[in-house]
Protein backbone atom coordinates (compact mmCIF):
# COMPACT_ATOMS: atom_id res chain seq x y z
CA UNK A 1 0.00 0.00 0.00
CA UNK A 2 1.42 2.94 -1.02
CA UNK A 3 0.16 6.17 1.66
CA UNK A 4 1.14 8.74 -0.50
CA UNK A 5 -0.50 7.92 -4.06
CA UNK A 6 -3.61 6.42 -1.60
CA UNK A 7 -4.74 8.74 0.71
CA UNK A 8 -8.17 7.41 1.47
CA UNK A 9 -8.77 4.81 4.43
CA UNK A 10 -11.69 3.66 5.29
CA UNK A 11 -13.12 4.23 8.44
CA UNK A 12 -12.82 0.62 9.43
CA UNK A 13 -9.61 -0.39 7.44
CA UNK A 14 -6.56 -1.28 9.57
CA UNK A 15 -3.44 0.47 9.06
CA UNK A 16 -0.07 -1.33 9.80
CA UNK A 17 3.32 -0.14 10.49
CA UNK A 18 4.96 -1.82 8.13
CA UNK A 19 2.95 -0.50 5.09
CA UNK A 20 4.49 2.98 5.74
CA UNK A 21 6.28 4.35 3.02
CA UNK A 22 8.12 7.84 3.02
CA UNK A 23 6.55 11.00 0.48
CA UNK A 24 8.22 11.30 -2.31
CA UNK A 25 8.56 14.86 -1.82
CA UNK A 26 9.66 17.11 1.22
CA UNK A 27 8.43 21.16 1.50
CA UNK A 28 11.05 23.18 1.86
CA UNK A 29 8.63 26.34 2.34
CA UNK A 30 5.42 27.12 1.51
CA UNK A 31 4.39 30.40 0.48
CA UNK A 32 0.27 31.46 0.48
CA UNK A 33 -1.09 34.46 -1.09
CA UNK A 34 -5.08 34.40 -0.40
CA UNK A 35 -7.14 36.90 -1.61
CA UNK A 36 -10.67 37.28 0.12
CA UNK A 37 -13.66 38.46 -1.68
CA UNK A 38 -17.35 38.44 -0.97
CA UNK A 39 -18.39 35.28 -3.49
CA UNK A 40 -15.09 33.18 -3.43
CA UNK A 41 -11.18 33.49 -2.43
CA UNK A 42 -8.11 32.82 -4.19
CA UNK A 43 -5.33 31.10 -3.02
CA UNK A 44 -1.84 31.21 -4.54
CA UNK A 45 0.69 28.63 -3.60
CA UNK A 46 4.59 28.48 -4.24
CA UNK A 47 6.11 25.50 -2.81
CA UNK A 48 10.14 24.46 -2.97
CA UNK A 49 9.70 20.54 -2.83
CA UNK A 50 12.81 18.21 -2.99
CA UNK A 51 13.07 14.60 -3.93
CA UNK A 52 13.72 12.38 -0.93
CA UNK A 53 12.52 8.74 -2.39
CA UNK A 54 11.30 7.47 -6.35
CA UNK A 55 7.42 7.93 -6.95
CA UNK A 56 5.29 10.40 -8.58
CA UNK A 57 4.18 14.25 -6.86
CA UNK A 58 1.03 13.64 -5.15
CA UNK A 59 -0.79 16.67 -3.77
CA UNK A 60 -3.90 15.98 -1.54
CA UNK A 61 -6.78 18.93 -2.38
CA UNK A 62 -10.56 18.76 -1.90
CA UNK A 63 -13.24 20.83 -3.01
CA UNK A 64 -10.32 22.81 -4.76
CA UNK A 65 -11.32 24.54 -8.35
CA UNK A 66 -7.74 24.72 -10.34
CA UNK A 67 -7.17 27.32 -12.35
CA UNK A 68 -3.32 26.71 -13.15
CA UNK A 69 -0.23 24.78 -12.16
CA UNK A 70 3.42 26.16 -12.81
CA UNK A 71 6.14 23.25 -12.80
CA UNK A 72 9.59 25.20 -12.57
CA UNK A 73 8.80 28.28 -14.65
CA UNK A 74 6.84 25.84 -16.85
CA UNK A 75 2.86 26.43 -16.84
CA UNK A 76 1.64 22.76 -17.54
CA UNK A 77 -1.50 21.28 -19.31
CA UNK A 78 -4.19 19.15 -18.27
CA UNK A 79 -2.56 16.51 -20.11
CA UNK A 80 0.42 16.71 -17.81
CA UNK A 81 -0.79 16.03 -14.56
CA UNK A 82 -3.90 14.08 -13.34
CA UNK A 83 -6.32 15.71 -11.08
CA UNK A 84 -9.34 14.01 -9.47
CA UNK A 85 -11.89 14.89 -6.08
CA UNK A 86 -8.63 14.30 -3.83
CA UNK A 87 -5.66 14.63 -5.06
CA UNK A 88 -3.37 16.51 -8.10
CA UNK A 89 -0.60 13.67 -9.51
CA UNK A 90 2.20 14.98 -11.61
CA UNK A 91 4.51 12.00 -12.82
CA UNK A 92 8.47 12.26 -14.05
CA UNK A 93 8.53 14.81 -11.65
CA UNK A 94 12.44 16.69 -11.17
CA UNK A 95 14.12 15.98 -7.67
CA UNK A 96 13.99 19.86 -7.21
CA UNK A 97 10.92 21.48 -7.94
CA UNK A 98 9.19 25.08 -7.40
CA UNK A 99 5.67 24.68 -7.41
CA UNK A 100 3.01 27.29 -8.16
CA UNK A 101 -0.99 26.68 -8.13
CA UNK A 102 -3.80 28.77 -8.05
CA UNK A 103 -7.16 27.42 -7.17
CA UNK A 104 -10.90 28.98 -6.24
CA UNK A 105 -12.22 28.06 -3.01
CA UNK A 106 -15.60 28.91 -0.98
CA UNK A 107 -15.04 29.59 2.55
CA UNK A 108 -18.31 31.73 2.62
CA UNK A 109 -20.11 28.72 1.49
CA UNK A 110 -18.28 25.84 3.28
CA UNK A 111 -20.32 24.40 6.02
CA UNK A 112 -17.68 21.67 6.99
CA UNK A 113 -15.50 23.24 9.78
CA UNK A 114 -12.77 22.18 8.08
CA UNK A 115 -10.26 24.28 5.93
CA UNK A 116 -10.71 28.19 5.51
CA UNK A 117 -15.01 29.02 6.46
CA UNK A 118 -16.40 31.75 7.16
CA UNK A 119 -17.59 32.22 10.67
CA UNK A 120 -19.70 35.29 10.74
CA UNK A 121 -20.19 38.01 8.48
CA UNK A 122 -16.84 39.59 9.09
CA UNK A 123 -15.35 36.83 10.67
CA UNK A 124 -12.83 34.01 8.82
CA UNK A 125 -11.69 31.09 10.09
CA UNK A 126 -9.30 28.11 8.94
CA UNK A 127 -9.54 24.28 10.72
CA UNK A 128 -6.25 22.37 9.05
CA UNK A 129 -6.26 19.37 11.54
CA UNK A 130 -6.53 16.67 10.74
CA UNK A 131 -7.41 17.40 7.20
CA UNK A 132 -8.06 20.97 6.23
CA UNK A 133 -5.47 22.52 4.87
CA UNK A 134 -6.35 20.27 1.69
CA UNK A 135 -9.20 21.78 1.31
CA UNK A 136 -7.35 25.56 0.98
CA UNK A 137 -4.83 24.43 -1.84
CA UNK A 138 -3.06 20.97 -2.66
CA UNK A 139 -0.56 20.21 -0.45
CA UNK A 140 0.75 16.40 0.64
CA UNK A 141 -1.22 16.48 3.46
CA UNK A 142 -0.06 14.10 5.95
CA UNK A 143 1.60 14.62 9.04
CA UNK A 144 5.22 13.48 8.46
CA UNK A 145 5.60 16.49 5.79
CA UNK A 146 6.29 19.67 8.05
CA UNK A 147 7.10 23.08 6.11
CA UNK A 148 8.18 26.68 6.84
CA UNK A 149 5.24 28.69 5.87
CA UNK A 150 4.71 32.62 4.92
CA UNK A 151 1.14 33.84 4.69
CA UNK A 152 -0.19 37.12 3.24
CA UNK A 153 -4.14 37.75 3.54
CA UNK A 154 -5.92 40.39 1.21
CA UNK A 155 -9.50 41.23 1.47
CA UNK A 156 -11.65 44.49 1.96
CA UNK A 157 -11.54 47.20 4.19
CA UNK A 158 -15.10 45.56 6.14
CA UNK A 159 -13.14 42.94 7.39
CA UNK A 160 -10.53 44.90 10.22
CA UNK A 161 -8.18 42.38 11.47
CA UNK A 162 -6.29 39.73 9.05
CA UNK A 163 -4.16 37.69 10.31
CA UNK A 164 -1.75 35.18 9.27
CA UNK A 165 0.51 32.78 10.61
CA UNK A 166 0.32 34.33 14.55
CA UNK A 167 2.88 36.97 13.45
CA UNK A 168 2.39 40.11 11.48
CA UNK A 169 5.05 40.56 8.93
CA UNK A 170 3.50 43.76 7.48
CA UNK A 171 0.06 45.22 6.79
CA UNK A 172 -1.54 48.55 5.60
CA UNK A 173 -3.27 49.50 2.55
CA UNK A 174 -3.17 46.99 -0.91
CA UNK A 175 -0.63 48.52 -2.77
CA UNK A 176 2.06 49.76 -0.26
CA UNK A 177 5.76 48.38 -0.51
CA UNK A 178 6.36 45.50 2.11
CA UNK A 179 9.17 47.59 3.94
CA UNK A 180 9.44 47.34 7.64
CA UNK A 181 11.22 48.46 10.48
CA UNK A 182 11.85 48.38 14.09
CA UNK A 183 14.00 50.45 16.32
CA UNK A 184 15.63 48.48 19.58
CA UNK A 185 17.13 49.76 22.93
CA UNK A 186 18.49 48.14 25.27
CA UNK A 187 17.06 44.84 23.58
CA UNK A 188 13.56 46.42 23.90
CA UNK A 189 11.33 47.40 21.02
CA UNK A 190 10.25 51.02 21.19
CA UNK A 191 9.40 52.00 17.59
CA UNK A 192 8.41 50.37 14.79
CA UNK A 193 6.88 51.27 11.47
CA UNK A 194 5.67 50.08 7.78
CA UNK A 195 5.08 51.94 4.68
CA UNK A 196 1.88 53.87 4.71
CA UNK A 197 2.65 56.26 1.92
CA UNK A 198 -0.83 55.57 -0.14
CA UNK A 199 -2.80 55.42 3.29
CA UNK A 200 -1.83 58.81 4.37
CA UNK A 201 -0.84 59.97 0.56
CA UNK A 202 1.69 60.94 2.39
CA UNK A 203 5.45 60.41 -0.21
CA UNK A 204 7.34 60.71 3.88
CA UNK A 205 5.70 58.11 5.22
CA UNK A 206 8.37 55.81 5.38
CA UNK A 207 8.84 52.51 7.59
CA UNK A 208 12.53 54.43 8.91
CA UNK A 209 10.55 57.53 9.61
CA UNK A 210 7.48 55.89 11.22
CA UNK A 211 9.63 53.62 13.23
CA UNK A 212 11.95 56.92 14.38
CA UNK A 213 9.17 58.86 15.44
CA UNK A 214 7.66 56.48 17.43
CA UNK A 215 10.85 55.84 18.80
CA UNK A 216 12.22 59.33 19.68
CA UNK A 217 8.38 59.81 21.34
CA UNK A 218 8.96 56.65 23.22
CA UNK A 219 12.47 57.72 24.39
CA UNK A 220 11.38 61.56 25.11
CA UNK A 221 14.11 63.07 22.68
CA UNK A 222 15.41 63.58 19.48
CA UNK A 223 18.39 61.00 19.42
CA UNK A 224 18.56 57.45 19.13
CA UNK A 225 22.96 57.42 20.04
CA UNK A 226 22.11 54.08 21.39
CA UNK A 227 19.43 52.22 19.35
CA UNK A 228 19.26 50.06 16.17
CA UNK A 229 17.40 50.24 13.51
CA UNK A 230 16.44 46.97 12.11
CA UNK A 231 14.57 47.71 8.10
CA UNK A 232 14.49 44.96 5.66
CA UNK A 233 15.15 47.47 2.59
CA UNK A 234 17.96 49.64 2.29
CA UNK A 235 17.00 53.49 3.29
CA UNK A 236 16.27 55.68 0.72
CA UNK A 237 17.73 59.43 1.00
CA UNK A 238 15.39 60.83 2.71
CA UNK A 239 15.30 58.28 5.27
CA UNK A 240 19.04 58.22 5.92
CA UNK A 241 18.87 62.07 6.19
CA UNK A 242 16.53 61.12 9.08
CA UNK A 243 19.25 58.48 10.48
CA UNK A 244 21.98 60.98 10.80
CA UNK A 245 19.93 63.66 12.48
CA UNK A 246 18.73 61.21 14.98
CA UNK A 247 22.61 60.26 15.57
CA UNK A 248 21.62 56.12 15.29
CA UNK A 249 24.23 54.30 16.96
CA UNK A 250 23.23 51.02 14.61
CA UNK A 251 21.57 50.06 11.34
CA UNK A 252 20.83 46.67 10.16
CA UNK A 253 19.86 46.38 6.69
CA UNK A 254 18.06 43.39 4.77
CA UNK A 255 17.84 43.97 1.13
CA UNK A 256 20.13 46.37 -0.57
CA UNK A 257 18.25 48.62 -3.16
CA UNK A 258 20.13 49.01 -5.95
CA UNK A 259 18.00 52.15 -7.57
CA UNK A 260 17.14 54.34 -4.80
CA UNK A 261 19.55 53.28 -1.87
CA UNK A 262 21.69 56.06 0.03
CA UNK A 263 24.60 53.96 -0.60
CA UNK A 264 24.51 54.79 -4.09
CA UNK A 265 25.24 58.60 -3.25
CA UNK A 266 29.11 59.06 -2.22
CA UNK A 267 30.12 60.39 0.57
CA UNK A 268 27.42 58.59 2.52
CA UNK A 269 25.12 60.67 3.81
CA UNK A 270 25.02 58.33 7.19
CA UNK A 271 26.18 60.15 10.31
CA UNK A 272 30.21 58.66 10.80
CA UNK A 273 29.43 57.17 14.23
CA UNK A 274 26.70 54.87 12.88
CA UNK A 275 27.72 51.36 12.66
CA UNK A 276 26.41 49.85 9.34
CA UNK A 277 25.14 45.87 9.01
CA UNK A 278 24.42 44.33 5.69
CA UNK A 279 22.49 41.39 3.98
CA UNK A 280 21.02 40.50 7.40
CA UNK A 281 17.90 38.17 5.97
CA UNK A 282 18.79 39.77 2.56
CA UNK A 283 16.89 36.54 0.71
CA UNK A 284 13.73 36.79 2.70
CA UNK A 285 13.36 40.37 2.51
CA UNK A 286 13.98 40.30 -1.25
CA UNK A 287 11.18 37.91 -1.44
CA UNK A 288 8.58 39.85 0.01
CA UNK A 289 9.43 42.68 -2.58
CA UNK A 290 9.70 40.89 -5.37
CA UNK A 291 6.35 38.91 -4.62
CA UNK A 292 4.89 42.46 -4.05
CA UNK A 293 5.76 43.73 -7.87
CA UNK A 294 4.92 40.86 -9.07
CA UNK A 295 1.25 41.20 -8.04
CA UNK A 296 1.42 44.55 -9.44
CA UNK A 297 2.49 43.47 -12.57
CA UNK A 298 -0.25 40.99 -13.15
Amino acid sequence: MNIAANPIIEADQTVYLKDYQKPSFLVDSIHLDIQVYDEHSQVDAVLELTRQTDGDLVLLGRDLELKSVVLNGQQLSQEQYTLDAEQLVIRNAPNQIKLETSVIIHPESNTQLEGLYQAASDLFVTQNEPEGFRKITFYPDRPDVLSVFTTRVEADKKYPVLLANGNLIEAGEAGEIPVGALVVCRNRIIGKGHNQTEQFNDVTAHAEMIAITAATQMLGGKYLTNCTLYVTLEPCVMCAGAIFWAQLGRLVIGADDPKRGYSRLNPSPMHPKTRIETGILAEESRVLLTNFFGRLRT
